[in-house]
């Protein structure tokens, strides 16, 4: 069965700066905190997670520390034959001013 999908792209505007944000997905601790949902992470490239009372769970394919996370996950909702891959790029915006 072939399945129509999509590319989606969104920026999404945290006041913390990506070494905080990083740590923070990749802390299972300090994602629990944020979320106030439970989380399981294993935060090294090949690593598991499991996350929002293990309704979203995956693999972390790629780390570069504060500055990128790349990985591949499903939902509990899902076929479990269908995953999403996600490229998350932590990045620090300027404001100029004149």
């Amino acid at each position: 069965m072939k399945l129509q999908t999509e590319n989606i792209y969104q920026v999404i505007e945290l006041a913390a700066p990506p070494a905080k944000v990083f740590e923070t997905l990749l802390d299972q601790d300090a994602h629990l905190a944020f979320t106030e949902k439970e989380a399981f992470v294993q935060p090294h490239e090949g690593g598991a997670f499991s996350l929002c009372n293990q309704n979203h769970t995956g693999y972390f394919l790629h780390l570069v520390q504060n500055k990128r996370i790349d990985d591949g996950w499903m939902t509990e909702s899902w076929t479990k034959s269908y995953w999403s891959l996600l490229a998350e790029h932590l990045e620090t915006s300027a404001v100029l001013t004149a």
